[in-house]
């Protein structure tokens, strides 16, 4: 299980050049991002962790080349590419693996997510998860939107180990980052 960690600089996590970092990917890791962007910074305060964003690995072999299934405000639930991430992203980067997960898992985890590329993104889940965390109102669950945690949760879900979490709603990237079944691996720190 990944513990708790403040910033991933100071974490303890391995920290990689991106030619390291890009050799330890493996199809089906989660890639934990903690961004400086002012959307970023206000998920990482409102769920006091360091991370905002999450990603699920898969490699392209026919152009040679790292990809990622992930759902962003902009997009919903699209393919993107890896490269963004190492080259532009503005903030700091955490590959973790599952080892409890075999290669059939990570099948039906990637299948599962590209079952829902073009859904929509979930921004009422989050406003609703900040009026439950406010107000103790109840969270709002839709079936065909996600946001990055929530798609990496329902992928889980087609494992022979889904995610611990329970719910309300959709897991956050920190309650990704605790599951029992996540081990950190490496880090890019990219911020000064």
């Amino acid at each position: 299980m990944a513990a708790h960690i403040d910033t991933i600089r100071n974490s303890g996590i391995p920290e990689r050049s991106k030619a390291e970092f890009y050799a330890a990917c493996r199809p089906g890791m989660p890639l934990f991002c903690q961004g400086r962007y002012p959307i970023s910074l206000g998920i990482e305060k409102f769920t006091g962790s360091p991370f905002s964003h999450i990603a699920t690995l898969f490699y392209v072999d026919a152009v040679k080349r790292w990809a990622v299934l992930e759902a962003t405000k902009e997009h919903g639930v699209h393919v993107g590419h890896l490269d963004y991430y190492i080259e532009q992203y503005k903030g700091d980067l955490v590959l973790a693996s599952t080892p409890a997960l075999n290669d059939a898992d990570y099948s039906a985890l990637l299948q599962a997510q590209f079952d829902l590329v073009d859904d929509a993104y979930d921004t009422g889940q989050e406003i609703s998860m900040i009026g439950h965390k406010l107000l103790h109102l109840p969270i709002r669950v839709d079936r065909k939107e996600f946001f990055c945690s929530g798609l990496y949760e329902q992928g889980r879900k087609s494992t022979s180990v889904p995610l611990e979490y329970k719910g309300p709603g959709m897991a956050t990237p920190e309650q990704v980052w605790r599951d029992p079944s996540i081990v950190p691996v490496c880090a890019l720190v990219k911020s000064s």
